[in-house]
């Protein structure tokens, strides 16, 4: 996991905390004039001042230095030797409490007590999203009757949560995402346990990924198509259109690969695209994949049909 760069951002009047890593170029996090949830891009392809940023929601383009006028100032050698000791020290604490916290859950397997926790009402929910009992069992899927979580608006709230274990080939756990369902802003549903960053999501951990691929957008997207389609492929998943997480070098060695976003993707499809390279197709949906299988009809044949058709990049 790779930290954002903390006292960069704190310049900018940003708060690292809620920024993830989009690209090898660019942070991706939460816009100061809409309040867009990962919506704002910093570019820090240059040394920094010189970064500029972008809102995908409400269009705010900026320099660093119209985010805050104060670093019109210029940044002396000894302050970036300052703030480069001072981002190793912060990133340093930050892999430590990862490999801490990764061990909590390895160690005690708490995706299994969890997963105890599901009712056949929970169950059922799953069931009408299009993922099966034996598919809900086989990937751990759970449940927390309170997760607390803090808000864009800074505040603590709690709600009840789905957790979904991210495990990579060889069923190694990763990660553990929370899918809370009392929210009012939809933006806020999915979180990450604290510590342990972000990652692509597999739908079959029992085996490597093969040479075929499909490369939806959320964990749970991911499930329903690998639940309708040809066990050839294997599926995996992006935790957003803003973050590929790892996803293009783990499909390094396929032949072909078919990025299959939600319909407002747009040019970030593309630029999955892009970066995965020649094996790379971009498979358009009118709706997202998993509402097609479960509310508009969609069939194997027609999702099959459209990867077919799909061209390179």
């Amino acid at each position: 996991m790779t930290a954002a760069p903390p006292w960069e951002l704190s310049q900018l009047g940003l708060d690292r905390e809620h920024f993830v890593r989009a690209d090898a170029k660019s942070w991706r996090g939460p816009c100061p004039r809409c309040g867009g949830h990962r919506r704002l891009l910093i570019f820090t392809d240059h040394p920094f001042p010189k970064w500029n940023a972008e809102c995908e929601s409400c269009g705010l383009k900026a320099w660093a230095d119209q985010l805050n006028s104060a670093v019109k100032a210029e940044v002396t050698p000894e302050q970036r030797a300052e703030w480069a000791t001072r981002n190793r020290a912060d990133q340093d604490a930050r892999e430590r409490y990862r490999r801490e916290k990764l061990a909590e859950f390895t160690t005690h397997e708490l995706w299994l007590e969890l997963a105890a926790r599901m009712t056949a009402e929970h169950r059922a929910w799953w069931r009408s999203a299009g993922v099966p009992d034996e598919w809900q069992q086989h990937l751990r899927i759970g449940y927390l009757p309170e997760k607390r979580y803090l808000g864009q608006d800074g505040e603590t709230h709690q709600s009840p949560a789905y957790t979904l274990p991210y495990f990579h080939t060889g069923f190694e756990f990763v990660t553990l995402q929370y899918r809370l369902n009392d929210v009012s802003n939809p933006a806020e549903r999915y979180r990450f346990e604290k510590g342990l960053g972000t990652t692509y999501y597999q739908t079959d951990p029992n085996n490597p990924i093969g040479p075929e691929v499909i490369i939806c957008e959320g964990a749970k997207k991911a499930i329903v198509t690998a639940v309708n389609t040809p066990e050839r492929y294997t599926v995996l998943a992006v935790p957003s259109k803003g973050d590929f997480a790892g996803v293009v070098a783990a499909v390094g060695e396929s032949e072909r690969v078919y990025v299959l976003l939600d319909p407002d993707a747009g040019a970030r499809a593309h630029k999955l695209a892009t970066e995965i390279g020649p094996a790379a197709r971009v498979v358009t949906l009118p709706v997202k994949v998993d509402d097609g299988f479960t509310r508009h009809g969609l069939k194997q044949a027609g999702l099959l049909a459209a990867m077919q058709y799909a061209r390179p990049n």
